[in-house]
């Protein structure tokens, strides 16, 4: 009853904020950003405890001075939990759509008021290999790319391109985001993953078959260059194992496959996969044990 009565109240501040067009506000750290009047974040944080907790609890282990690249930055709430846990990084923020990327630039300037410090550039464009000519859909503080041929519609560009272009060294963190697609984000940057074997962190969600075996495919190439442990996180954040094999990886795909087409019950929509190499394996041990 609790729990209904909470949404009735959130439904209804909502319906308000968009209607008078009034932003939330939302304290991360020393800072308080802006969220968009229809974002859903702050309640899903007071429904799930860990969701969207782990980054910034993996953001202090990394080393000082490296580079995190996140792709799909949103309105830069992530990227604000990350720096409240370690400012001494270097964050690169990636985001395609109009609306969050107007509320990025806006909340990174927030956070460097409060770390001045703290190294943070944003960057307008869609980043990928095959997936271009798109526009984003979506709402609740969530959108996802659909091919048009609209004369508006967006062009992406590879990570690795961008990674060249900015000067990404070292790079510590790939984090994809852009819901559906990251497995394309992901086979954009082999040269960077080559060169740096950094860890990754990306949302494994799929709508379709296409998308399905676009994952697959990412984790065999992820495979053959060394990536052969991978954290598992379910859509709320928490950890299902820490140590998944590639087979592990796609029986849970089809898990979620199966509820996809209603052959069984809803209880998770997605996986996030932490994708790590044998060099890497005593910095998650202690992360994984240290996660809450």
């Amino acid at each position: 009853m609790k729990r209904i009565l909470e949404n009735l109240v959130d439904l209804i501040a909502t319906t308000t904020r968009k209607a008078l067009d009034i932003d939330q506000k939302l304290r991360v750290g020393n800072s308080t950003i802006c969220l968009p009047p229809d974002h859903l974040l702050r309640r899903y944080q007071r429904s799930y405890k860990q969701y969207d907790r782990f980054l910034p609890h993996l953001a202090k282990y990394l080393e000082e001075g490296s580079v995190v690249v996140d792709v799909g930055a949103n309105v830069g709430d992530t990227v604000a939990a990350m720096v409240a846990a370690n400012s001494t990084l270097r964050y690169v923020c990636v985001d395609a759509d109009d609306v969050f990327f107007d509320y990025l630039k806006k909340n990174t300037a927030i956070v460097r008021q409060q770390y001045d410090q703290v190294a943070i550039d944003c960057y307008k464009c869609l980043v990928g290999q095959s997936v271009t000519g798109v526009t984003l859909q979506g709402v609740g503080g969530t959108k996802h790319a659909e091919r048009s041929k609209d004369a508006n519609a967006l062009t992406s560009r590879s990570l690795d391109a961008l990674v060249d272009e900015i000067g990404c060294s070292p790079l510590g963190l790939i984090k994809s985001d852009v819901d559906g697609f990251d497995y394309d984000v992901i086979d954009s940057a082999v040269e960077s993953i080559s060169k740096h074997n950094c860890l990754l962190f990306f949302e494994c969600q799929f709508d379709n078959e296409t998308q399905l075996g676009g994952y697959r495919h990412c984790i065999d190439r992820l495979q053959a260059l060394g990536y052969e442990h991978f954290a598992v996180f379910d859509n709320y954040g928490g950890l299902v194992t820490g140590s998944a094999t590639r087979s592990i990886l796609f029986d849970l795909m089809e898990y979620v496959r199966g509820q996809n087409d209603g052959d069984s019950f809803r209880t998770v929509h997605y996986f996030d996969i932490l994708a790590y190499m044998a060099k890497h394996e005593s910095l998650v041990t202690s992360v994984l044990t240290d996660y809450q």
